[in-house]
């Protein structure tokens, strides 16, 4: 992903890098300093430790720095690892595929989940301006037939 944004996205002020914002950050901060902004879209339902993922974001930003954090409550694929660690030969990989789900997928109720993401916003230091919480059916697997 990082190769096809530098491919067809260059530009003379933009440096792509990854990070796992799900861990240690203290020598990417060694490296680059604080940022202004840290955009984060559809990537944050992927960290199971959601809150040190917030504290990380936290931990980027200089002093009166935003960011702007889009992700996914529910997750279709986790529901799909789940039901899949159930069945033979894979059932060896339960554990390693419960540890991948983060607390947000099983949050079902909207003003919970809310108040879920509101509080990790505040355990992290960071200051909410506007949190969204949009349901909606997915229509991207159903795990009865993929399984």
């Amino acid at each position: 992903m990082l190769e096809y944004a530098r491919e067809h996205f260059p530009h003379p002020s933009i440096e792509y890098k990854q990070l796992d914002i799900g861990l240690d950050v203290e020598q990417f901060l060694a490296e680059h300093g604080k940022f202004r902004r840290v955009y984060s879209m559809r990537t944050l339902h992927w960290v199971r430790d959601q809150p040190r993922a917030f504290a990380n974001i936290s931990r980027l930003l200089a002093p009166g720095g935003e960011c702007l954090l889009l992700f996914l409550g529910r997750c279709d694929v986790f529901d799909f690892i789940r039901r899949m660690a159930k069945l033979e030969p894979w059932t060896k990989y339960h554990d390693v595929c419960e540890n991948a789900v983060p607390k947000t997928h099983d949050i079902a109720d909207a003003a919970e989940l809310k108040s879920y993401v509101e509080n990790l916003v505040q355990s992290a230091g960071l200051t909410l301006i506007t949190l969204d919480v949009w349901q909606r059916e997915s229509s991207f697997l159903n795990t009865e037939n993929a399984v």
